[in-house]
């Protein structure tokens, strides 16, 4: 076979296997069970403002990608505590949130920054303790026993529909599944905006409480 030949085959192969792979690199929520169950995939977790808010507009038009976009909001703020602010912001729906004003020192977005009740929960000595692994928990495949360790990306999330619905169409709550729990959910109720942007509107659960990590204890004694 000619050389020319072998080369245009080896293109052709790539080609047609590149177009069969899946080209998953934007988050998704995947019903895996109707109107009870779903897996929202996050592929990255965004390293800038903007980064979040794109990623933001892309998965939470959907209540449970609302969910997601707060949770990783939260791992955000283990690392770069002022970018995890800004990104709490922006996940969060207006009635968490109090006017920025001018020559504050709180974080503030577009004129916004976080209300009393949830600056108040970050600030919590329990939560301050925690704070490391909180954000971990909800990620599947983490647990007590490995300190909550990250799996490697992409991160999955599982939220399942909360028994009991707000009469309200445009508030849904959802239980999501966390190992940090011995319950192995967290309900968190996210409100839909004027813009079609699902955001939570109720937070206070993700701060009620997680199981330290298992510590190892070397007696040697």
């Amino acid at each position: 076979m000619k050389r020319s030949t072998v080369l245009r085959t080896m293109i052709l192969v790539f080609a047609i296997a590149w177009t069969a792979a899946p080209a998953h690199t934007a988050p998704r929520v995947v019903e895996k069970e109707k109107d009870k169950i779903w897996q929202v995939t996050v592929d990255a977790v965004p390293k800038t403002l903007d980064a979040f808010m794109s990623f933001r507009d892309a998965i939470a038009k959907t209540p449970q990608g609302g969910i997601v976009v707060y949770l990783v909001a939260q791992l955000i703020m283990m690392d770069n505590p002022e970018l995890g602010e800004q990104c709490l912001i922006v996940a969060l729906d207006r009635s968490q949130l109090a006017e920025h004003k001018p020559g504050s020192r709180a974080v503030g977005v577009q004129g916004w920054q976080l209300g009393g009740s949830e600056k108040t929960r970050l600030g919590m000595s329990t939560f301050i303790r925690a704070k490391g692994y909180v954000a971990k928990s909800f990620v599947a495949g983490t647990s007590t026993a490995t300190g909550y360790a990250l799996p490697s990306l992409p991160y999955t999330y599982v939220i399942r529909k909360h028994k009991f619905q707000d009469a309200n169409p445009s508030v849904w709550k959802g239980n999501v599944a966390t190992s940090c729990s011995d319950l192995g959910t967290v309900p968190i109720h996210v409100t839909v905006n004027d813009r079609g942007v699902w955001k939570v509107s109720n937070s206070s659960s993700f701060y009620a409480g997680c199981k330290p990590p298992t510590k190892k204890v070397d007696d040697n004694l």
